[in-house]
């Protein structure tokens, strides 16, 4: 593969870096085959490096939110309020400049991240029940969580208004996780009445269409967190059965390039479920949730890094305790790759 190069990409005499590529933006213009060439191999710069890496968490039935940088390990600071109370913002993601969220109902809300926090409306979803969410630089992704619901919603981030329909999941299901990545978003396990699936299904977030089967999971799950860098998405904890309720700590990933069964990373510090996932260029972050096995502090927040394996770590703690169950959280250092 021909190298990099940053500054006057298409005269003849191109400028070499003088650092390292993957930390570095890709500055110039560029051959769309050179792009997708690099993107395949997982070489193309994430957008948002060069970024401050904040991961903004949003709390079930709660007003408040907080805010943490993935680069220093710590406690979270508090980050603005919500200005809807409705609860249950589980869904959200972002882009360099706005975080968007979407509840229980059919709201959608966005702040602007480097503001005081403070939301605003920007539309409303094809459909009223909570949601999981992946987003690229340009667009978010909203797929249902709603039992027997398999609707996938996006909406384009820098101009409010209402969702458009995009497709529809391989299997309609509730409690799953969700995560983007170069240029798929992927949708982990779930849970459609009572039954708990090992389905791993994929859209190409750019696009619209209905999802199509990825592979499963290393086992049934739902109630799991999802995250991912540029080319790697992580599935984490959840339960593994209805009644009894069984809770895991399992720890899977999969390449999303390409189309496979997951692999097992490592395993999480607790046994839990409802964990929220947010990533940026390096770390993946797990907070809140509930569990139901022995150590579990409902203020803690672990970290992986995502392109190792390994079990999770302690990453700081929340300025609140959970209360609640279902919590949602999204990075300025999310997005892999702009389609």
């Amino acid at each position: 593969m021909p190298k990099r190069y940053l500054g006057n990409i298409i005269t003849d005499t191109p400028t070499p870096p003088a650092d390292n590529l993957g930390d570095t933006p890709a500055n110039g213009v560029w051959a769309l085959a050179d792009v997708r060439t690099y993107e395949a191999a997982g070489l193309w710069p994430n957008l948002k490096n060069g970024t401050s890496q904040y991961v903004y968490n949003i709390g079930d039935e709660k007003t408040a939110r907080g805010r943490v940088n993935l680069n220093t390990l710590g406690d979270e600071t508090s980050f603005g309020t919500m200005s809807d109370t409705s609860g249950r913002f589980e869904g959200v993601s972002s882009n360099n400049i706005r975080g968007l969220v979407a509840g229980n109902g059919n709201t959608i809300l966005y702040w602007t991240l480097a503001s005081d926090g403070t939301t605003t409306d920007f539309g409303d979803r094809t459909v009223s029940n909570q949601c999981k969410s992946g987003a690229n630089n340009t667009r978010s992704i909203m797929a249902s969580l709603g039992t027997g619901s398999d609707v996938i919603d996006y909406v384009t981030i820098a101009s409010t208004g209402n969702a458009t329909d995009f497709g529809d999941l391989t299997v309609a299901r509730g409690n799953f996780g969700s995560a983007t990545a170069n240029t798929r978003t992927v949708f982990f396990g779930g849970w459609p009445s009572g039954s708990i699936f090992d389905t791993i299904d994929y859209i190409t977030t750019a696009t619209t269409g209905n999802a199509t089967d990825f592979g499963d999971l290393i086992g049934n799950r739902a109630f799991v967190a999802g995250l991912a860098d540029g080319t790697r998405a992580v599935c984490s904890a959840g339960l593994s059965n209805a009644s009894p309720t069984t809770y895991v700590n399992t720890i899977d990933y999969i390449t999303v390039a390409s189309t496979g069964n997951a692999t097992d990373f490592g395993d999480n510090v607790v046994q839990q479920r409802t964990t929220a996932g947010a990533a940026g260029s390096t770390r993946g972050l797990f907070v809140a949730g509930d569990a139901g096995g022995s150590g579990f502090n409902p203020k803690a927040m672990y970290y992986i890094t995502i392109q190792s394996t390994g079990n999770s770590a302690l990453f700081g703690e929340m300025t609140r305790q959970s209360g609640y169950t279902r919590f949602g959280s999204c990075s300025n250092a999310t997005v892999a790759v702009q389609p």
